[in-house]
């Protein structure tokens, strides 16, 4: 928020500064306009006054009756020219009253400026730096063009000299034609001076109109300049926003790609549990397979038995002999069958052991865990059924001692026993089915898995790829940025030698000034004239000094080359923060 109200601060500042230098502006080409008008003005009563002096040498030559005409005739163009001269002076006066007021009000909003600018510095030293050399900037701008103006009216002045010089020549030349009969030679010689003075002044007059000109054309170029800085600075700000939208678009992939990774992992942990479900399932119906080859190992050893049992009581009529020994054989055989079912315990115990264990895996999904329990339960009711009928059988072996007379029955009973026992294994072989089908549709949703993964690795495949393409882009907005601050830093560094150039086209100007000085003070022979006309020039060489007004003990020449070295300073500064900046992006 204080960087938001800093900025909207900063805003207004350069919009009150762009109103400031618009007014300015205006103000400016109403005194050039003036300016030129009054030149025209000038150059007509020049030419004017070139024709009567034209006129006046034609009379000296020919007669000098009709002498004193001419000079009357001369004296009405000079009183119409010191009316002309007294208006624009006026309307001179007027406009550099103006222009000094629009000075001092220019000259309060700066320090205005610069006091926002000192406080924005305690806020934040970097950025108020970069405000303040950017005012300062301004400023000098505005400074040059409001020394332009008063050099444009201190040039008005100098015609206004001039011209009075010249009004002066007339009256030495009024003078000399009232000795005309005795000094026809010096009158000529005089009026060939005054051409003289009036070409230098038409020259002085073109040579202040070309340099009104190029002022003109400067101003326009600096106004080029500053729209093109407008635009340059609103397309960084662009540049600023679109690096922002892409930071936040790094940063929403970014937590994309953390969300889906998350769920990657929870992906992999259940495909793992899928695995080790299904490996546990697998264990489990190859020990319901073993079981059940093991109980038809079993099955057939009792159907044996009991083939075996019925020939016994075939046979038994036969001989009693092979009665004891079938008794003994018997015996045997339910001791054998009396071990084999404890070895059927104490598989049914290991198969009860594996189908918890087995249930104790399969609880991951309530649906599955269910159903499993119900199997579980189940095939625990067939194992007690089964327990049942093998403690019948066992009943039945102890009561087959006792039965020596119904080998018959006890052969229907074995029969009937075995029967139930097949009928019990493919009980079991259809649980073993039904679990292979389970452990089919586990393998189905395993599959089903496998290319959920594979779609979200494709998915964050493309999230890498929009990653690597929004981090060229940064990096291209980077490279861009830094573009746009070398153009700003070559446009400032061009600037600083505008006006270094400036600075020495006022000094080659008052250089001129004292040699104009110096001619009009060889041409002048009056000596209080001599004094004012240099006293006059003085006051325009010191306008031409404190066009900037800067600080008592600074000249205009030392306060420019502070403003310079300021600005240098501050590009050089910059320069180091903008290649880490851009380097930072590209990275």
């Amino acid at each position: 928020d204080s960087l938001r109200r800093h900025l909207d601060a900063k805003g207004k500042l350069f919009d009150d500064s762009e109103r400031v230098v618009e007014q300015a502006q205006g103000k400016v080409l109403e005194a050039q306009k003036e300016l030129q008008r009054v030149i025209a003005e000038r150059d007509a009563l020049a030419s004017s006054r070139g024709l009567a002096v034209q006129h006046a040498d034609a009379a000296l030559r020919h007669e000098n009756e009709a002498l004193k005409r001419r000079v009357a005739q001369g004296g009405q163009i000079v009183q119409d020219a010191k009316d002309a001269r007294e208006k624009a002076e006026d309307r001179c006066r007027a406009r550099l009253e103006e222009a000094r007021e629009e000075s001092d009000s220019l000259r309060a909003d700066n320090a205005k400026m610069h006091e926002e600018l000192l406080q924005l510095r305690s806020v934040n030293p970097e950025e108020a730096k970069r405000e303040l050399a950017a005012a300062r900037h301004e400023n000098q701008s505005l400074i040059k063009r409001i020394s332009g103006l008063m050099a444009a009216t201190a040039k008005s002045k100098t015609l206004e000299e001039a011209l009075q010089q010249q009004e002066e020549h007339k009256r030495e030349l009024k003078g000399a034609i009232d000795s005309l009969s005795t000094k026809n030679a010096e009158a000529l010689r005089e009026g060939h001076e005054s051409k003289q003075a009036i070409g230098n002044l038409q020259s002085r007059v073109s040579e202040l109109t070309k340099e009104a000109h190029l002022k003109n054309r400067e101003l326009e170029q600096a106004k080029r300049r500053v729209l093109q800085l407008e635009e340059k600075e609103g397309a960084t700000r662009e540049l600023e926003r679109a690096n922002d939208d892409a930071s936040v678009r790094v940063k929403e992939l970014t937590d994309e790609v953390r969300s889906k990774e998350v769920v990657i992992e929870d992906l992999r942990a259940r495909a793992d549990e899928a695995r080790r479900r299904d490996g546990a399932l697998e264990g489990d119906v190859e020990a319901l397979r073993r079981t059940v080859t093991e109980y038809w190992a079993r099955i057939g050893e009792l159907e044996q038995q009991v083939s075996s049992a019925s020939a016994a009581n075939a046979s038994k009529d036969e001989t009693l002999s092979r009665i004891a020994s079938s008794k003994q054989q018997l015996s045997e055989q339910l001791r054998e069958r009396d071990a084999e079912a404890a070895r059927l315990r104490e598989r049914s115990q290991e198969l009860e052991s594996a189908l918890g264990a087995a249930r104790d895996r399969a609880s991951g999904g309530d649906t599955e865990r269910d159903r499993l329990v119900k199997e579980n339960e189940r095939l625990r009711m067939q194992m007690g059924n089964a327990h049942e009928m093998m403690r019948e059988l066992q009943g039945q072996v102890d009561e087959q001692q006792q039965r020596e007379g119904s080998g018959a029955d006890e052969k229907g009973d074995l029969e009937a026993t075995v029967g139930a026992l097949q009928g019990t294994v493919r009980d079991q072989g259809d649980v073993i089915n039904r679990k292979e089908v389970e452990v089919e549709a586990l393998k189905v949703s395993a599959e089903d898995l496998r290319r959920r993964l594979l779609s979200v690795s494709e998915e964050n495949r493309s999230l890498l790829q929009q990653l690597r393409s929004g981090g060229s882009s940064d990096a291209s907005h980077a490279k861009a940025l830094e573009g746009h601050v070398q153009q700003l830093r070559q446009q400032l560094v061009s600037a600083v030698e505008m006006n270094q150039a400036q600075t020495r086209k006022n000094g080659q100007l008052k250089a001129k000034i004292a040699q104009m000085r110096d001619m009009v003070a060889e041409r002048v022979p009056d000596e209080g004239v001599r004094t004012s006309v240099s006293s006059a020039f003085d006051s325009w060489m010191d306008t031409v000094d404190q066009a900037k007004a800067p600080p008592p003990g600074h000249s205009q020449t030392q306060e420019a080359e502070e403003m310079d070295r300021m600005l240098l300073a501050a590009l050089n500064a910059q320069q180091p923060r903008a290649a880490g900046a851009a380097a930072g992006s590209g990275a």
